[in-house]
C-alpha cells in the first residue's frame, strides 16, 4: 500500500499470509544484512532486521512493515499506521 504522508509517499506492508513475497523484499532491499527477514516458525512471529536499531524485531501478523522517505524501515501497528496518516 503506498500513502501519502506530508506529502511523501511511504510503502505500508501488512504481514498477512499473502504478503510474505513482499516483506521478504522490502525487508531485504533495505539492507546488504542477511537474512533481513525470517517467517513465522513454530509460533514464533516473522522477524525483520532493522538497521536504525541493529537488530531483528519481531513483526506480528497484521502489523506493518513501513518504508519511510528517508530510507528507514520500521514496524507499526494497524493503529500507528493509523494515526500518522490521518
Amino acid at each position: 500500500m503506498h500513502i501519502k504522508l506530508s506529502g511523501a509517499d511511504i510503502v505500508a506492508i501488512e504481514n498477512t499470509p499473502e504478503s510474505q513475497d513482499d516483506i521478504r523484499n522490502l525487508a531485504e532491499g533495505s539492507t546488504t544484512r542477511r537474512p533481513a527477514y525470517l517467517p513465522e516458525m513454530h509460533g514464533e512471529p516473522a522477524k525483520v532486521w532493522l538497521a536504525e536499531q541493529r537488530s531483528m524485531v519481531n513483526l506480528p501478523d497484521g502489523h506493518n512493515l513501513v518504508a519511510l522517505p528517508s530510507g528507514a524501515v520500521v514496524v507499526l501497528s494497524p493503529g500507528a499506521l493509523a494515526s500518522i496518516c490521518t
